[in-house]
């Protein structure tokens, strides 16, 4: 998501519920990011002695500055959509349920200056690059930790996943 997969495009989150772990780094891929004032982030990966493994290095450090990724990473902590629009994180923070409009005005207002802002964005990516040989080393490492979790922590997992099984109404889950 991160190359647009190599096409002259623009891309654009729109995140209408929480994003936690894998579903925050895949927002972060993108480049503008629009979120409903109610939607909650976090990488909560560390409650069970691991760390965010899919991109949330990568994308945060190229987003933020180094501490501020850092305190993201490290923290078990929720954040809020206004909270990363002042990081700058989040491009445009909407009313709840008028997320697709304010989508569509984006992307009108996007057209307008789709020159500027296409070129500008693959100039930070230059400056910047994320290559595919950086993200197959962390995810390598990640794997490594996630060999050598605990069984404390196998079972902070299980719990977890047979809450949200049954938030979900699902069948619990069992590791």
């Amino acid at each position: 998501m991160y190359s647009a997969f190599g096409l002259p495009v623009i891309s654009i989150a729109l995140v209408e519920g929480n994003a936690y772990g894998g579903g925050f780094e895949c927002t972060l891929a993108h480049d503008f990011i629009i979120v409903d004032e109610d939607v909650k982030f976090g990488l909560p990966e560390n409650k069970f002695n691991l760390f965010p493994g899919m991109g949330a290095h990568s994308l945060l450090i190229r987003k933020i500055n180094v501490v501020e990724a850092d305190v993201l990473i490290r923290s078990r902590k929720t954040y809020t959509a206004r909270y990363l629009e002042s990081l700058g994180l989040v491009d445009e923070v909407v009313e709840k349920d008028k997320s697709l409009l304010a989508l569509y005005k984006f992307v009108d207002k996007l057209k307008e200056q789709f020159n500027f802002e296409y070129h500008h964005i693959q100039c930070k990516k230059a400056v910047n690059p994320l290559t595919k040989e950086e993200l197959l080393k962390i995810t390598n490492v990640w794997v490594d930790a996630c060999m050598k979790v605990s069984l404390f922590d196998l079972r902070k997992m299980e719990i977890l996943a047979n809450a949200q099984s049954r938030k979900a109404k699902g069948i619990p889950i069992r590791v």
